[in-house]
């Protein structure tokens, strides 16, 4: 496993899914993506090996690092009371069902604190890794594990001028602003990255719109910098995702509608019999379910396809290909460009409630769900060197990564 850090030398452009025209600002100083981030190491790794990438690439990131400090993204079940304490927002118990009226789906609980004064402060959007281990175990927090964008970056806004495509040159009558990010002196990109072959120490690489160009550089780490579950202590579970995940919906795939989990404590009699093991026992169901969540607005993910590097540009259909040392003009027939399908993902800091039948269930579902995977050892390869477990749609790039903590009922 390899630690990547970024240190962009230009300020950065992020778009988000929303219009650039118009009366639309260009919003850009949005936190980085996971498959932006892959995107950067896989252009390493390509310009490195000189040919098409191959092997089986994974990354995790990019998170905010601050003089040493790695920063993720504060649970959602976190509030900053008017007293300046920080309370834990968890599910409230009800015995009578009428006795907390609500519009959340059936099986659901509401999710709320005890002692809640009104406050115009905001806690901070960003908790160290320390903070967010003391954040699992329920131990007390305070404002000063937590920071702000102000104090990673800062937004710069620019005006401009649109650029046709075929001429390269000024659109008439077509202006458009943005806003960007410059991150402060010290603060930077981190992430993680496992491949066959190490990368290189250093590069320089392009991050984000624009073609920004930053400093990456590569160190290897006998064991990764994510946040580890503690000791699981009754049959109450909590799945916070350090990075956004893609689901069908706000559920996550491993649960049903009826708020069921759908998750084996081994592997299944299908992945047994294509592997080609004998003797092995397939995994048998983990008995638990959805209490409740706290989530955020998704985050809409799409791009756009460039359609191969001999295309350059598109015009009413047709494209501009390169034959024989000569542009032509063909029929856009062969290779896609433009938007990608627009995916939806639930945000980094996300909880989800889940209690299990039994506490050796609540065990085996957060080995299940831990992105290290067993705690029993977390010395051994499997248990502390290597990101195990993700269960969300391009999970490869980095998405729907996530720990486990503990919970109880409101009283």
């Amino acid at each position: 496993m390899q630690k990547i850090n970024i240190k962009p030398l230009d300020v950065l452009f992020f778009r988000d899914s929303r219009p650039m025209e118009g009366s639309f600002r260009g919003v850009g100083d949005n936190i980085p993506l996971p498959h932006a981030f892959n995107g950067v190491v896989r252009s390493v790794l390509t310009d490195m090996e000189n040919e098409k990438l191959r092997g089986s690439l994974l990354t995790a990131g990019p998170f905010f690092e601050y003089g040493g400090e790695v920063y993720f993204n504060a649970p959602q079940d976190l509030l900053l009371n008017g007293d300046g304490r920080v309370l834990y927002l968890e599910p409230r118990e009800t015995k009578n069902e009428e006795a907390f009226l609500s519009n959340l789906p059936a099986g659901l609980s509401v999710i709320s604190a005890n002692g809640i004064r009104p406050t115009k402060k905001n806690l901070g959007r960003f908790i160290s890794k320390a903070g967010f281990e003391k954040y699992l175990d329920k131990e007390e927090l305070n404002a000063s594990n937590f920071k702000n964008n102000s104090d990673f970056f800062s937004t710069e806004n620019y005006i401009g001028i649109a650029i046709d495509p075929l001429t390269q040159t000024a659109a008439d009558e077509k202006f458009y602003s943005k806003s960007t990010m410059r991150l402060n002196e010290n603060a930077r990109f981190t992430g993680l990255a496992r491949f066959s072959r190490s990368l290189p120490e250093n590069a320089y690489v392009k991050f984000g719109g624009e073609a920004r160009c930053a400093d990456f550089t590569s160190e290897e780490i006998s064991s990764p910098f994510l946040p580890r579950c503690g000791k699981i202590g009754s049959t109450r579970i909590k799945f916070v995702l350090l990075t956004p995940a893609i689901y069908k919906t706000w559920r996550p795939d491993w649960i049903d509608e009826n708020n069921n989990v759908r998750i084996l404590d081994g592997p299944g009699a299908k992945k047994l019999e294509r592997l080609g093991a004998k003797g092995v026992q397939a995994g048998k169901p983990i008995k638990a379910r959805l209490v409740g969540a706290k989530i955020d607005r998704p985050i809409a993910i799409s791009g756009y396809a460039a359609g191969g590097d001999k295309i350059q540009n598109r015009q009413d259909g047709f494209i501009m290909r390169k034959r024989d040392g000569i542009w032509q003009k063909e029929k856009d027939d062969k290779f896609y460009r433009g938007s990608k399908p627009l995916l939806f993902a639930v945000p980094a800091g996300s909880v989800y409630y889940l209690e299990a039948e039994t506490p050796d269930d609540a065990s085996k579902l957060a080995d299940a769900l831990n992105w290290h995977g067993e705690r029993a050892n977390p010395a051994s390869q499997s248990a502390g060197g290597e990101i195990k477990n993700i269960r969300s749609l391009l999970g490869e790039k980095g998405y729907g990564i996530g720990v486990c903590g503990n919970w109880d009922y409101l009283k």
